[in-house]
């Protein structure tokens, strides 16, 4: 049994095409598992960030019950929060310089 050169090069060649096929086909199936990733990865990232930060996330909580609650009232508090926030840096600021 001996296999001409030839014939040894064209059965390379269709394996290397079916093997990209294949690889064309495998690409087109990851593309879907992907996008299932990144949705998760995100939401993962969202989680940490609420962990690092768990304060700021229920003051968004709060932000976010009350603009669906009701719109106004919820412009007129975070009127109200800016405010605070302000007056909260600039006394900050006024007590931590060193003295002259």
């Amino acid at each position: 049994m001996t296999i001409h050169p030839g014939e040894l090069a064209a059965r390379r060649q269709a394996l290397v095409a079916k093997c990209e096929q294949q690889r064309a086909l495998l690409r087109e199936a990851a593309r879907g598992v992907r996008r299932g990733f990144a949705w998760a990865d995100g939401t993962v990232a969202i989680l940490h960030r609420v962990q690092r930060k768990p304060l700021a996330a229920a003051i968004f909580t709060v932000l976010a019950g009350l603009l669906i609650a009701s719109p106004g009232r919820a412009l007129k508090w975070v009127s109200y929060g800016l405010t605070g926030y302000s007056l909260f840096r600039q006394l900050r600021r006024i007590f931590t310089q060193p003295p002259q």
